[in-house]
């Protein structure tokens, strides 16, 4: 019996996993890109097809393992589950399966902001230099903590786009963000797919808009995805 894409009967509860279950067979192997992904409990329910009773009821291994290791990130049960696992499972590592693919090219570009986006970040840089001496001169080192780590935040996002930091300032324009819709014209003129990460969820929106406009057609995950949405879109 082998079993493809595996994660999908991960759920010892459903019928697909009993109707798996069911099935006679002498050899049982399992494949997936992802036999975790949500739930240490997952893994029991696949090795309970390949190996019934190895670790024995879904509630014991609950309790000695699931339990200790996703709540109290308990090191002991860690190490005797990898113990456990290690002689039944075969990883295969991206220099055995993708030889035939060049290295990953790496390319950093270098962007120089506007005029109107460095004299915005400028006058932000200032107004933070005025605050954290105005508590140093105070003595309040925790107030200098706040003021500087804030400051950097808001330097960072005033470098990607303007807006981020003041609404006020949607009028100055983002030469990083120009410069990310220049290449994803490029990319997509070629016929190529591109994926776009950014930690602040408004540059997302914002391309998703300017993809939008040309009848690009894109996809948008954030932490707000919910999961059955988030399978679908990948």
């Amino acid at each position: 019996l082998v079993i493809d894409e595996s994660q999908h009967i991960k759920n010892a509860r459903t019928h697909g996993y009993r109707a798996v279950k069911l099935i006679r067979a002498e050899h049982r192997v399992a494949l997936s890109g992802t036999p975790i992904e949500n739930d240490l409990i997952e893994l029991w329910a696949v090795m309970d097809l390949l190996n019934p009773g190895l670790f024995g009821s879904r509630s014991e291994f609950q309790r000695r393992f699931a339990g200790p290791i996703m709540r109290q990130h308990d090191q002991a049960a860690t190490g005797l589950l990898q113990q456990r696992i290690h002689p039944l499972m075969l990883r295969r590592r991206k220099n055995e399966v993708a030889s035939d693919l060049p290295p990953r090219e790496e390319i950093t570009v270098t962007v120089s902001m506007s005029s109107r986006q460095q004299a915005a970040y400028q006058e932000l840089a200032g107004g933070y230099r005025q605050r954290i001496s105005g508590a140093i001169e105070k003595g309040d080192r925790s107030e200098v903590g706040r003021y500087m780590l804030e400051g950097l935040l808001r330097l960072r996002q005033a470098a990607i786009m303007p807006s981020l930091v003041d609404p006020e300032l949607d009028g100055v324009p983002s030469s990083k963000l120009d410069e990310v819709k220049d290449y994803l014209s490029d990319i997509l003129a070629e016929g190529n797919k591109v994926l776009v990460f950014s930690q602040f969820l408004q540059v997302l929106y914002t391309l998703k808009e300017e993809t939008d406009k040309i009848g690009q057609p894109s996809c948008l995950l954030t932490g707000a995805t919910p999961q059955v949405e988030r399978d679908q879109l990948v």
